[in-house]
């Protein structure tokens, strides 16, 4: 009876527990935006090929190379 009920009260706290970080992974998905990341960094970018030679460079916003 004791292990059956420790059972129970273990299958609760891992439902809760599943439940509440579902309910964490979503608010964090939801609130991400990636374009905000991106437009506080203000670097230049480089493309390269398979052999690390420059195909192309990208200046951040102020035409400067940083």
């Amino acid at each position: 009876m004791l292990k059956k009920i420790k059972l129970q009260n273990l299958f609760i706290f891992c439902i809760v527990f599943f439940m509440l970080f579902f309910i964490f992974c979503s608010k964090v998905y939801i609130s991400y935006e990636p374009q905000k990341l991106i437009e506080k960094i203000d670097y230049s970018q480089i493309v390269l090929d398979r052999k690390g030679e420059i195909l192309t460079v990208f200046l951040n916003k102020k035409e400067q190379w940083h």
